[in-house]
C-alpha cells in the first residue's frame, strides 16, 4: 500500500513520514504514527479507520522483519495479539510446506480470538487455509481446515473483500 500512497502525495514532509515506515534505524514516534495514520486513511484504498491504517502500516513494515523484531512495531499502536497474528501469517507464507496439529490449532485459536481485528483474523484464516490445502500432511489438519472454512463462510461480502485486499498485500510483502 505504501507504494500507492507514495505515488499520490506531493508534499515533501508527508513523503518523508512515509519513508519512516521503510527505515529500520529509527523508532516511529507518536507524532509520526499519527501523521502516517492520516496519510493511510486519506490515500489508502479501502482504509476507513485508524485501526485499519495501523494494520496497513504494520504490513508495509513486514519485509525483512521477523517475529523477533516485534519491538519495531511498538509505536504503531497495534495490540500484541494482532501483531502476533500478522507474524503468524508471514510465517505461514514463508514456510507453508507442512503443518502439525498443534500449529494448526494455534492458528485456529488466533482466528477465533475476537479481540483481534476481524479483517486480520479473516486474512490469517484464508492464508492458513490456502497453505493447509497444499500441505503434504493435509490429513493431520483436516479438522482445523474445516473450522477455518466454517469461519470464512460466515463472513459478509464486504468483510471478505477487505480480507482479500489484506491477503494480497500480506502476500506481496512476504513473498518478495
Amino acid at each position: 500500500m505504501i507504494r500507492d500512497i507514495m505515488m499520490k502525495i506531493t508534499d515533501q514532509s508527508a513523503y518523508t513520514d512515509l519513508l519512516a515506515v521503510l527505515r529500520r534505524d529509527i523508532e516511529l514516534d507518536a507524532g509520526t504514527v499519527e501523521r502516517l495514520v492520516a496519510l493511510y486513511r486519506e490515500h489508502g484504498q479501502g482504509v476507513n479507520s485508524d485501526e485499519e491504517a495501523r494494520l496497513r502500516i504494520a504490513v508495509d513494515m513486514l519485509p525483512g522483519r521477523e517475529r523477533c523484531d516485534m519491538a519495531d512495531f511498538s509505536g504503531i499502536g497495534l495490540a500484541e495479539n494482532s501483531l502476533d497474528a500478522l507474524f503468524t501469517a508471514q510465517e505461514i507464507l514463508i514456510r507453508a510446506d507442512e503443518f502439525n496439529t498443534d500449529g494448526a490449532q494455534k492458528i485456529l485459536d488466533t482466528v477465533e480470538d475476537e479481540s483481534i481485528d476481524l479483517t486480520l483474523r479473516a486474512a490469517l484464516a484464508r492464508i492458513a487455509l490456502d497453505a493447509m490445502m497444499g500441505a503434504r500432511n493435509f490429513g493431520a489438519v483436516v479438522e482445523q481446515v474445516g473450522e477455518l472454512a466454517a469461519f470464512l463462510s460466515q463472513l459478509e461480502t464486504d468483510e471478505m473483500e477487505k480480507c482479500a485486499e489484506l491477503v494480497m498485500e500480506v502476500n506481496h510483502k512476504c513473498m518478495k
